[in-house]
């Protein structure tokens, strides 16, 4: 497998989501302070912005997958997250 941008800022910022998936609340593992969280849907849509928050409440979303955006001082990492 390649490493790419996202797999080297992963282990930089230490980055890491759980539970996943998820019923109600997903916390954020990080060595570096969270800027922004940006939860979008599959279709793009911004559904859930926090600025700096390691732990997020999801109990409004409805069930299914998600983009979650991470912006750290080092940049940006992307993951799915999948709301029960």
């Amino acid at each position: 497998k390649k490493v790419g941008v996202e797999d080297k800022l992963e282990k930089i910022t230490g980055l890491s989501i759980y539970p996943n998936p998820t019923a109600n609340y997903l916390h954020i593992q990080s060595d570096l302070p969270i800027q922004k969280v940006i939860v979008s849907n599959l279709q793009g849509l911004k559904v859930l912005e926090k600025d700096n928050q390691h732990i997020l409440d999801l109990q409004l979303l409805q069930k299914g997958v998600y983009q979650i955006s991470i912006f750290t001082s080092k940049g940006l990492v992307t993951k799915k997250m999948v709301k029960k």
